[in-house]
């Protein structure tokens, strides 16, 4: 997952993005997210997670924060094969 991370911090010259993934704002939560997917963990479980490991026990407001996170994660030109 270290390469996932170096790319979030490395910024692409004449190309209006963020970073190399493409993801505005790609931090630690963004990272366990894209773990726990590709370890097939399914949306209750990553929450369950957070609740349990990361002690975010406000998952319900969490909700379309983590929708969001998800589908940039999905639709990521880096990580969107793993997912295909």
């Amino acid at each position: 997952m270290d390469w996932i991370y170096d790319l979030s911090q490395t910024k692409v010259i004449g190309l209006n993005i963020p970073n190399a993934l493409g993801i505005n704002g790609f931090g630690d939560l963004d990272l366990f997210i894209l773990e726990s997917m590709l370890k097939n963990m399914s949306d209750e479980e990553i929450r369950q997670t957070l609740k349990t490991e990361y002690g975010m026990n406000d998952t319900e407001n969490l909700g379309q924060t983590f929708a969001d996170k998800k589908q940039n994660i999905q639709q990521s030109i880096i990580c969107q094969p793993l997912f295909d």
